[in-house]
């Protein structure tokens, strides 16, 4: 008998053991524009969380540790998260060995900014893109925001051997090349440049 139960301690145990993940939305929206990483991240062996990024019950710790193991914030343009989070709680979350995922655009709120500036990468100011005139894909609707972006890390492990060129529209950001921890896993060519594509140059 008490091995038998043994036994089951040792299997509840394993089953409480998988990745818990928490993805952060925007609005309710964000299922629909994100489906296919949502649906992909559905197939994984994790438990995913979904929470507004207002909502009032919002927590990442209880008792000083984790309560995942990794975070991704699909909500780019909040200005304040729910129940008092503050950038400072999630940089903590990931000094404390958890993992971040945070998307960003061109109307990309102060928390995720504050994130990315602790971190090394400056996020340019609301309203821009980055505009290439050279390299804009065929279904650009005349701003030339749409752009075919190639050069990728050599870093294999991450990307690859040969990835495929990817269309990228969105907001430019600077990498702190002093910073050793940060990578470039993508960049504009050097006909690229950040700003607005409703305003003009000078």
């Amino acid at each position: 008998m008490m091995r038998n139960l043994l036994l089951l301690v040792a299997l509840a145990t394993v089953a409480t053991c998988r990745p818990r993940t928490l993805v952060i939305l925007e609005n309710v929206l964000t299922k629909e524009t994100h489906s296919s990483f949502l649906a992909d991240l559905g197939e994984k062996d994790t438990d995913v969380t979904y929470k507004y990024a207002t909502d009032s019950s919002l927590t990442i710790k209880k008792y000083g540790e984790r309560l995942y193991d990794s975070i991704i914030v699909l909500a780019p343009s909040v200005a304040a998260f729910g129940n008092a989070l503050t950038p400072a709680d999630f940089l903590d979350f990931v000094d404390a060995g958890g993992n971040l995922l945070m998307t960003a655009s061109n109307k990309v709120g102060e928390p995720i900014r504050e994130i990315a500036a602790e971190v090394g990468v400056e996020i340019d100011e609301a309203g821009t893109s980055v505009i290439d005139h050279m390299n804009y894909d065929v279904t650009d609707e005349g701003d030339h925001d749409l752009i075919v972006a190639d050069d990728f890390t050599k870093t294999k492990v991450i990307v690859g051997d040969s990835p495929a060129p990817i269309l990228f529209k969105g907001v430019g950001m600077a990498a702190d090349s002093d910073n050793p921890l940060v990578i470039d896993i993508l960049k504009a060519s050097q006909t690229a440049y950040s700003h607005s594509p409703y305003s003009a140059l000078i």
